[in-house]
């Protein structure tokens, strides 16, 4: 996680939960106005630098995260809790 990722004002807006998300997870970001950087998102109190086990379950989350949010969703049609609990 050594380089910093950067996103506009204007999609951190749009999607300030995801964003969020990423910071707790350890990651820090950079939001940009016209392609200048404004500021910059870090957690707080994060991981010590030498935390390698905390390091490892970041990157395996936000790759987890990354791969979801780019699958397709899945059109099951409508079901109700019942349904969900029936025995065969």
């Amino acid at each position: 996680m050594g380089e910093t990722d950067s996103i506009t004002a204007t999609n951190a807006n749009r999607s300030f939960s995801a964003l969020l998300r990423r910071i707790k997870l350890g990651e820090a970001v950079t939001i940009t106005e016209r392609g200048v950087p404004i500021a910059r998102l870090v957690p707080v109190g994060g991981a010590d630098a030498g935390d390698d086990e905390a390091a490892r379950r970041r990157e395996a989350a936000l790759r987890l995260l990354a791969h979801l949010e780019a699958e397709p969703i899945a059109h099951i049609g409508k079901f109700d809790r019942n349904e969900l609990y029936e025995d065969e």
